[in-house]
């Protein structure tokens, strides 16, 4: 996606540059015998020859950076709704004060998942402003990013109650304050985002008719 963006800017400044360079050859007041000299009809044609070979790179450009963009959206409304699904997972574990090992393997496909909708935002790249969509996926990002270095830093805990750097009552209660403020801060917020990315992948579907075939 970043590629074809830039190869749409880079496209769309040489056409208007050699489009407003053959406007000028073409009206500038200019003797007809400087301009043999000078080979102005050459020049025009030139520009005009690069303004219509920009147009063929810079159309399939602006399709590609569309058809890029669908998918993107596609492949990253999958993404976060795994992530949201494994985070309020966890927050659900929390909430009943489970403690046991399980939260660290739910944690580690939390991570698995994270680290993919990272990767994938990475290629992504718009022009001038976010649109809703965009601004929910940065919004996913930005608050489960801040959601994974509390569980990282529960976690260390976690590690140090285990070679007895700290005591259980020390654990417990920076567990519970933890836990309330992840249920106070995240668990609503992330319902609803997902309900967000929920909606916006039906839409996905709007513009289609569907069947059901009985001759399979």
């Amino acid at each position: 996606m970043k590629v074809s963006k830039k190869t749409i800017i880079i496209m769309l400044v040489i056409c208007v540059i050699v489009l407003g360079v053959s406007f000028i050859l073409e009206y500038i007041n200019y003797d007809a015998e400087i301009a043999n000299q000078m080979h102005i009809d050459f020049y025009k044609n030139l520009c005009l020859g690069m303004f219509a070979s920009g147009l063929l790179v810079l159309i399939p450009a602006i399709v590609q950076y569309n058809t890029e963009k669908s998918n993107f959206y596609i492949e990253m409304y999958r993404y976060l709704d795994s992530l949201l699904y494994n985070t309020l997972d966890i927050i659900s574990v929390m909430e009943k004060y489970d403690r046991d090992a399980r939260i660290s393997k739910m944690f580690d496909e939390f991570g698995i998942t994270y680290n993919k909708v990272v990767s994938l935002y990475s290629t992504f790249s718009c022009f001038f402003t976010l649109s809703k969509k965009d601004r929910l996926i940065e919004s996913v990002i930005n608050e489960t990013t801040k959601f994974m270095m509390i569980q990282e830093e529960l976690l260390n805990l976690s590690k140090k109650l285990k070679v007895k750097e700290i005591s259980e009552g020390e654990y417990a209660e920076c567990f519970e304050v933890v836990r309330t403020e992840i249920i106070k801060t995240y668990q609503d917020k992330f319902i609803l985002y997902r309900r967000y990315i929920e909606k916006n992948m039906k839409s996905l579907l709007e513009n289609r008719e569907l069947k059901t075939y009985t001759n399979l």
